[in-house]
Formats: structure tokens, C-alpha cells, sequence
């Protein structure tokens, strides 16, 4: 009995593994269905509209002279939804592609450049069932307007509020304290409770948009047979006395061997500080609409001759003077009206201290430490040695920021224009230019690492200058208890809820009838990590590991 035992358990095994295998397989299925389903599902990004953040397909082109590297849409091919770079006539098999490194200005030509694909990024679903979207969330949705389609934006706009786009920031106010008769009135602008949206740290720092850095100064300018004249520095170096006294040509480190005070100036003439984004960049010609941009950040390692030297970041913008400060250990947020011209003024007076803070030690004498000032949202910060010093906001309502922007009110516009109509709402050509200057001294100083950078800046306008939703006074996005409102990073290029002009029928029926917002109940998820970058479709490669990401 125990042999007829033993045989007919040895019979029976093959039959309970393979059972045992298939109900594995079954259970990991359905596991990965539930979680695919509900928990993470992996999308590709397929166009544009939140780069650099995300990328959708694109062609990336590195400066030999600079070696900066930069993404480009893939304007060139015919076929952007084909899963290979299949070139037009007279694409890139057959003449160069041009382009211009956004770091030199320089032009130059490439040949059969591959086009890669969109990023690969996770997605948490469901999320939202457990807790409430956040101002700023890279978000998944189906699309108002063609639901079969999954769009992704940031999300700009939170269910009870008034949205108001000005100058490129974010206004919002609480919509339930407000009658209804006032809440597109021409006056909207001007009322109480408006309040601007400030990105947190995390989400800022993910999003300036780098305008120059130094490190990418051509190689052709430091070599000695270079003699630095194809490339010019955008910052201009004086002294006090109004002599040069640095040497910026040629080299990575700007010094002053001055004794005097001295300053570096930004080339605002020749490098204009706006919203461009070269990923919009065609070949013949660049996005349509392109606006001046004030919220600034400039960052950058100081050497001074002496411990404590002070050091002062000066914008000119908005008609307004804005500094920070650091001398010795203390550091001074400030700002006053400027002149029309935005000359500085020439005394001392008339300033308004917005913050102030204390270093652990004076700036080092001979050595190098690095200083950021941020200029964003309506606030000034200032961090040193990478920690916040003193940060502070100065409070405008959305009419007075259009004023302090262009020198109109609003009132002299909307009296005139009909609601949203083409106008001096939305044209770049009313908005002061930013000037932004580095002052030191007294004494010789060594800076190194400097960059400039710009925030985000939605734009008050569509490509063929049609006016925005939000970018009027009487034609603003008012949200319900389940409405967002959604906007794209990249704002030239971006298909969102400033442009959308219809609603599914579907949509209108089962979910929302309202143009320009999106439904609580279309939202996907949160997206949350890049985890395969802009891939070369036809190719096998490993994941490019500098540039997984996770995503603010």
C-alpha cells in the first residue's frame, strides 16, 4: 500500500503543478490588470505642450562649440504620429537642418538627426479618490472635447475659485463670497480677494527656464586662438567711475580687479529676457507671440576680495526697482516705484523693505559661494549657499499688475474692446522689458557659474492672437466644487483650457457642459516619475538614466 501510495502521488504531482502554475499565471494577471487599472499605468507623452518638462517627440541637437544640448520639435517630419523618423523631401536626408543653441545664439546645421520619442512616465490613478488635486499637479485627463483622448497639463485652477491670467502669473480668488452679477464685470480685476498663485519650492525649481549659463560659454571664446569674437558675454562689466574694469571675454570666471564698487549689467538690448522656447523653434520661424518675462532667477559662486563684501541683485520691471541685498551678515529684500524709463533713481529713498534675514557668516574672502535671488509670483527670495535667507511677496491685484506691466488700466481697454477680442490685453508689445544688473563692492571680485533663468509665463493669447480664457476681466474661468482648470507648460504651444472652444457631446451630456474646464470626474491620475526618457523608436537602449525624473 505505501508503493501504490507513493506511485499514485508521484502521478498526481505533474497535474497539481501545472494547476499550481496556471493559477499563478491567473493571479499575476489579474494583479497586474488591478493594478495597471488602478494604482500605476505607464503613458507616453506624445507632443509638446509641457516641455521641457515632459517631451513629447523631438529632436535633440548638442553645440560642439558650447555643448549645451536642447530639445527641438520634430517639425521636419511628415508623419509625427509614425514610430520611425521618416523624413519629408527635402527633410533631413536631403538639406541640413538649422537650428540655434539658445546658450550662443549661434546657428548651425545638422544632417539625418533622429527623431525620438515622447517620454515614457508613470501615472498614480485613482489618487484623486483618496485626496484633493494640488495647485500645480502634472495631471492626466481625458479631454473635454474628445473624451477618447488622454491629455496632460498643470493644473493651475482649484474647484471654488476665479481664475485670472495676467503679465503670465496666476490670479485667484475664492468665487463664493463674490455676486454672481460681478463676477465678469468689467471692473473684476480691481475687486478684493484676489491673491496670486506661488509655486512651492520643489515645483519652481523644476520649472525655470535657463536663458544663459556661463558654463556654456563656447569653446571657441576660451581657446587662445579663439580670440573670443565670435561669441559675446550678455553681461557688460562697469565700475563706479563708468570704466569697464573686468574681463568677461574668454574665460568662465568674470573678475574685477577694481577697487572701486563695479557691476554686471544684462544685455537686455541684444538678449531680450521673454518666453521662447526653442523647442518651438520650425526652421523658418519661431512661435508667433513672444512676451517680455520678469520673474527671473540669477544664480551664481562669488569670490570676494573681502570678507563680507556686499553683493546686490537689482530687476527693473513693472515700472518698479526691486533688490536684495546681502551685506556682512545681513540680507534686505526691497522694492519702489521706478521712472518710466526705468532709470535708476538717484538717492536712496523711497523703498519699501519687504524682508529681511541673517547669514551664519559673512560672504568668505577668497572663496566661492553661491547666491540665488529668485524674482517670482510677486515675491523675492534670496538663498546662499543653497538655503533660503528671507523670502517675501508683495501683494498686487490683477488690475494693478496689468497697470505696473504695460502703463494702461485695465478700464481704458475694456471700455473699448469688445469681450475677448484681440487687444492690448494680450500684446506683447505693451509689457515693459525686464533690466537686471549685479552690483559689488568696493573691491576686486571673482563670479563664476552665472545663470539666468525665467519662470513659466501663460500666455494671454492663442497663436493667431485670439484672446485667452482668463486673460479679460469679463471672460474669466469661474469653478464649481468639481471643475479645474488646466494649463501647459509650454504655453505658445499648448492646446489648453486658455484656447478649448467646445465640449464633446458626450461630455456636455453625462459629465459637463462647461468650455475651458475639466470635470472631476474625467481626471486619470497624478503623473509622478519619467522612467524611459525620449527613446529612439527602432532601437533597443538602456533607459536614459540622466534624465529619469521624477516630475513637480
Amino acid at each position: 500500500m505505501n508503493q501504490a501510495a507513493s506511485k499514485s502521488s508521484a502521478g498526481a504531482a505533474p497535474d497539481a503543478s501545472i494547476k499550481e502554475t496556471i493559477i499563478s499565471v491567473v493571479i499575476a494577471f489579474v494583479v497586474a490588470f488591478v493594478f495597471r487599472g488602478f494604482v500605476v499605468e505607464p503613458f507616453l507623452i506624445p507632443t509638446g505642450s509641457m516641455a521641457p518638462t515632459l517631451m513629447g517627440a523631438h529632436m535633440r541637437f548638442t553645440s560642439p562649440e558650447s555643448g549645451y544640448t536642447w530639445p527641438v520639435g520634430p517639425w521636419q517630419y511628415a508623419d509625427l504620429g509614425a514610430q520611425t523618423a521618416k523624413p519629408i523631401q527635402g527633410g533631413p536626408g536631403d538639406q541640413a537642418i538649422r537650428v540655434r543653441d539658445p546658450m550662443t545664439q549661434q546657428s548651425m546645421d545638422r544632417v539625418n538627426v533622429p527623431r525620438r520619442a515622447g517620454d515614457r512616465i508613470f501615472v498614480l490613478k485613482s489618487v484623486y479618490s483618496f485626496v484633493d488635486p494640488e495647485r500645480f499637479d502634472v495631471v492626466v485627463f481625458k479631454c473635454p472635447f474628445s473624451p477618447q483622448e488622454n491629455y496632460i497639463k498643470r493644473l493651475i485652477g482649484l474647484p471654488g475659485e476665479q481664475i485670472a491670467i495676467v503679465d503670465g502669473d496666476v490670479f485667484t480668488r475664492p468665487d463664493k463670497d463674490l455676486p454672481d452679477t460681478r463676477a465678469n464685470a468689467p471692473d473684476a480685476w480691481s475687486q478684493p480677494g484676489w491673491s496670486i498663485a506661488r509655486k512651492p519650492e520643489r515645483v519652481q525649481r523644476a520649472v525655470w527656464q535657463p536663458v544663459f549659463d556661463s558654463q556654456y560659454t563656447p569653446e571657441s571664446s576660451l581657446s587662445a586662438s579663439g580670440g573670443g569674437s565670435r561669441f559675446n558675454v550678455p553681461w557688460i562689466g562697469s565700475t563706479s567711475s563708468g570704466s569697464k574694469g573686468w574681463t568677461t571675454q574668454g574665460t568662465l570666471v568674470y573678475e574685477s580687479t577694481s577697487a572701486e564698487s563695479s557691476a554686471l549689467t544684462w544685455d537686455s538690448e541684444h538678449w531680450p529676457i521673454r518666453d521662447f522656447y526653442s523647442y518651438n523653434e520650425t526652421g523658418r520661424s519661431q512661435q508667433s507671440l513672444i512676451y517680455p518675462v520678469s520673474d527671473v532667477r540669477v544664480a551664481f559662486a562669488i569670490k570676494p576680495s573681502v570678507e563680507g563684501q556686499p553683493v546686490a541683485v537689482r530687476l527693473f520691471a513693472r515700472r518698479h526697482e526691486f533688490e536684495a541685498r546681502i551685506a556682512g551678515t545681513d540680507a534686505t529684500l526691497r522694492m519702489r516705484p521706478a521712472s518710466v524709463t526705468g532709470a535708476a533713481a538717484p538717492d536712496d529713498s523711497g523703498w519699501t523693505v519687504l524682508g529681511s534675514g541673517k547669514l551664519a557668516s559673512p560672504l568668505k574672502a577668497g572663496e566661492f559661494t553661491t547666491v540665488e535671488v529668485w524674482h517670482a509670483d510677486q515675491a523675492l527670495q534670496v538663498w546662499v549657499g543653497g538655503k533660503q535667507i528671507c523670502s517675501n511677496g508683495y501683494d498686487w491685484t490683477p488690475a494693478q499688475r496689468f497697470e505696473f506691466s504695460t502703463g494702461k488700466t485695465v478700464d481704458s481697454i475694456v471700455n473699448t474692446v469688445a469681450p475677448g477680442a484681440p487687444s492690448e490685453l494680450a500684446d506683447p508689445r505693451s509689457v515693459q522689458s525686464p533690466r537686471l544688473a549685479l552690483e559689488f563692492g568696493p573691491g576686486p571680485v571673482s563670479v563664476t557659474r552665472l545663470v539666468l533663468s525665467r519662470d513659466l509665463h501663460y500666455q494671454a493669447a492663442s497663436a493667431n492672437q485670439s484672446m485667452a480664457f482668463g486673460a479679460d476681466p469679463r471672460r474669466m474661468p469661474t469653478l464649481n466644487s468639481n471643475q479645474f482648470f488646466m494649463c501647459g507648460d509650454n504655453s505658445p504651444a499648448s492646446l489648453d483650457g486658455r484656447l478649448w472652444t467646445s465640449v464633446d457631446r458626450w461630455v456636455a451630456e453625462q459629465v459637463d457642459p462647461t468650455i475651458g474646464v475639466v470635470n472631476r470626474d474625467l481626471l486619470v491620475g497624478k503623473a509622478f516619475f519619467v522612467y524611459f526618457p525620449a527613446p529612439i523608436p527602432g532601437k533597443v537602449l538602456m533607459p536614459d538614466v540622466g534624465r529619469l525624473r521624477f516630475i513637480w
